[in-house]
């Protein structure tokens, strides 16, 4: 997904940063991001995962700390979802000062019959560096399903408050959610009533909506 123009924050509250996946429409990206600026500027920071190492997510961390110190903001609220929920606690595992709080969507969804077979049978022990083997984009498809349910590097090291949304009546993503939220510090997961696989998407405002009251306890101007 290509950054948008920069948004000034200010350094006197945290900045709203959007991650999405660079595999998401980039309509559907865009308006998600226009309805999160009903609550204050958001930065979208371009995410591009290093051609030979896909699975290597401290290149779009990097990039996601450069956005926010050009945002002018010393502190973020990194709302992730999919690919971006993963770049979010990378960012709040290895650079934990900037990060305020945390508002994540996980993106399983039906994929190909070589990443299904890694997501049935080896889930709980892959290394994600391997899945570059699969090429680039089954390997960020893959890494949206199989990482948010094997985070576990990572996540000892998260301890930023951190909501988890996920559509009520999506159970792939109920499930993986709740086992992200439950091995997070301060995570809480919330499931929001009537949404199905793909709400992210197709009910933006309703996804900034679901964050907002979250976004405000942890900085975000009324």
């Amino acid at each position: 997904m290509d950054a948008e123009q920069p948004e000034r924050a200010g350094a006197d509250r945290p900045a709203v940063v959007l991650l999405t996946s660079p595999l998401a429409p980039a309509a559907a990206a865009h308006e998600l991001a226009t309805a999160l600026r009903r609550y204050g500027p958001v930065l979208v920071p371009r995410l591009d995962p290093h051609p030979a190492r896909p699975a290597d997510l401290s290149v779009p961390a990097l990039e996601v700390l450069a956005a926010i110190s050009a945002g002018g903001a010393a502190r973020a609220l990194i709302c992730g979802v999919g690919f971006g929920a993963l770049v979010a606690l990378q960012v709040a595992a290895g650079q934990p000062r900037p990060v305020a709080g945390l508002v994540l969507s996980t993106q399983a969804r039906p994929l190909g019959g070589a990443v299904r077979s890694v997501h049935g049978g080896v889930a709980g022990l892959l290394r994600a560096s391997t899945l570059q083997h699969l090429g680039r984009r089954t390997a960020l498809a893959a890494l949206e399903e199989v990482r948010a349910l094997d985070l576990r590097p990572l996540t000892p090291l998260v301890l930023a408050p951190t909501l988890v949304l996920h559509g009520a009546a999506d159970a792939a993503n109920a499930r993986a959610g709740a086992r992200l939220a439950a091995s997070l510090a301060q995570g809480t997961a919330a499931g929001v009533p009537g949404a199905t696989p793909g709400w992210v998407w197709r009910e933006p405002a309703r996804w900034a909506d679901a964050a907002a009251p979250f976004l405000r306890r942890h900085g975000l101007p009324g």
